[in-house]
């Protein structure tokens, strides 16, 4: 079973030993500990609370130093299931472009999406 320090692993940009900053996303501490943790679900429904589910997954990414904001929505995403899926699907096969550049336009999106009106 591949874990999430293996993706990890396997996502590292091939210049990072050349001191290239850009998509880097390792810890500013190399005795940070990394743990195997799946991407909670969020499925989209009317039950659910879509700025905690992005508290969630940001609290992840923080404790795994991860900070390249495109591999932050790509591994987000992995935790929709059902409305969710469906809804990210469509927004990048609508899209000619990257429907989601930063973190901050994948939240809005999310939020817009999802977030109950008056909350």
């Amino acid at each position: 079973m591949t874990t999430f320090q293996d993706i990890m692993k396997n996502l590292t940009p091939k210049d990072k030993d050349k001191g290239s900053t850009s998509g880097s996303f390792s810890s500013s501490s190399s005795n940070v500990p990394k743990i195997s943790i799946k991407i909670p679900e969020y499925k989209g429904e009317t039950n659910e609370n879509v700025v905690v589910w992005l508290r969630q997954v940001k609290n992840i990414f923080h404790a795994q130093g991860i900070k390249d904001e495109g591999i932050m929505v790509h591994y987000a995403a992995t935790g929709f299931k059902e409305a969710a899926l469906h809804w990210f699907v469509n927004k990048v096969n609508s899209s000619q472009t990257d429907p989601f550049p930063d973190w901050d336009t994948f939240k809005k999106e999310l939020k817009g999406a999802f977030q109950l009106p008056n909350y």
